[in-house]
């Protein structure tokens, strides 16, 4: 289920403030044509093991549907995406890996999340470090927090890959 990120406020809608809270600004770069929607930007997050051969047929199913979208994976461990990408292009049993993985290899963009942190306060930094890192280490808490790095610094939506 996506997450939309928007600053406007529901239609017909009222608030108790005057003003905007101090510090938080429309980012008018965010939204294309002036204003008038979304942004078509889809940010996946991936830390931990290698992605799966599904998990990742999924983002480029996505991006296969979705083609006016820009499609990227944020994650640290880049060399692991493009590994699996190998095995269903090379590997993969099933015909339609092959050839979702052969025919959109370059359209996504995959994506340090480092550069998302060198925008904002250490402190977020400081919780990726310690969710990824640790005894008591949550690599999908430390997924969440990149997700919300991008999608407060680029706009658009996050998609969840959730293991069923």
């Amino acid at each position: 289920m996506p997450i939309y990120a928007t600053t406007r406020q529901a239609q017909g809608g009222t608030s108790r403030r005057s003003k905007e809270p101090s510090g938080l600004q429309k980012k008018s770069h965010l939204y294309p044509e002036g204003g008038n929607g979304m942004a078509k930007n889809a940010h996946f997050a991936w830390e931990g093991p290698p992605i799966t051969q599904m998990a990742l047929f999924n983002i480029l199913n996505f991006q296969r549907l979705n083609t006016d979208y820009c499609v990227t994976i944020w994650t640290s461990r880049p060399l692991s995406i493009f590994a699996t990408l190998d095995k269903m292009v090379s590997e993969s049993i099933e015909a339609s890996y092959r050839y979702v993985a052969f025919s959109l290899l370059g359209k996504i963009n995959i994506e340090d999340p480092e550069i998302l942190f060198d925008q904002l306060p250490f402190r977020l930094r400081a919780i990726h470090a310690r969710e990824k890192s640790g005894p008591y280490k949550n690599m999908a808490a430390a997924s969440d927090v990149v997700r919300l790095a991008a999608l407060y610094l680029r706009g658009g939506s996050i998609w969840m890959l959730t293991s069923a």
